[in-house]
Parts: C-alpha cells; sequence; structure tokens
C-alpha cells in the first residue's frame, strides 16, 4: 500500500505555490521596468511631433538666411510668436538676439512634461561666414 501511494505522489502535474510565486514576481519586475519606459517612449513620440510641426518655421529662417546671408531686420513679420495649437505645440516664438544669433523656442502643452512648468525646447540659430 505505501508503494502505490507514493507512486499515486509522483503521478500528479502541476506548479507548487512557491513556483507560482516565484513567475509572479519576476513577471512584476518586468512591468516594473516595461511601464516607465513606455511612458518615456510616449513622451518622446510627442515631441517629435511637435519638432516636426516646430520645423515649418525653423525652415522659414533659414531659407531667408541661405537667400540673403543675413538675418531679417529686427522689425521683420518673421520675428513673432505664433500660436499654433496642434501636435503639441501652443506656439512657436522667433527672436532675434542680435546680427548673428537668434532663437527658436517651442512651447508645447503643459500636459506633455507636467514635471516643468511651461515647458519649452529652442533652437539656436547662429549664422557663420
Amino acid at each position: 500500500m505505501n508503494v502505490r501511494i507514493l507512486k499515486n505522489l509522483k503521478q500528479e502535474k502541476g506548479f507548487s505555490v512557491i513556483e507560482l510565486m516565484v513567475v509572479i514576481a519576476i513577471i512584476t519586475i518586468i512591468v516594473a521596468i516595461a511601464i516607465p519606459l513606455y511612458s518615456n517612449y510616449q513622451i518622446r513620440a510627442k515631441l517629435s511631433n511637435a519638432d516636426t510641426a516646430a520645423r515649418i518655421y525653423v525652415n522659414e529662417i533659414a531659407h531667408y538666411t541661405y537667400e540673403t546671408a543675413e538675418f531679417p531686420a529686427e522689425d521683420s513679420k518673421l520675428w513673432r510668436c505664433e500660436v499654433i495649437n496642434r501636435d503639441y505645440v501652443n506656439q512657436v516664438c522667433k527672436e532675434r538676439i542680435d546680427i548673428q544669433n537668434a532663437v527658436i523656442k517651442v512651447y508645447v502643452e503643459p500636459t506633455l512634461i507636467p514635471e516643468i512648468t511651461d515647458p519649452y525646447y529652442q533652437y539656436d540659430l547662429t549664422l557663420t561666414e
């Protein structure tokens, strides 16, 4: 009879509680790593869309400087802020600093990067000879 009990125990199949806990722990670690990476990926994708939308204004200044070899005059209509409100871009501000330097600031939606108040990124433009 003892032999039959041992044979029956050996024939049982399945996972023990410890094996299941190890698998759950591994899955939890993977999820804990993956969620922040996915969140960063979403932000980078949205910023890429914002960059594409703002690139029009960078190209506008670049085209002018290519044709004339200088930045537009300070009173030019090119130096202004434009409200965009699409592709995560709120507005684009183009500012002439001096004869050889200009800045284009691209203000993105505050919800895009909640840790930063009034988030923007900028292009620093410099003319070289």
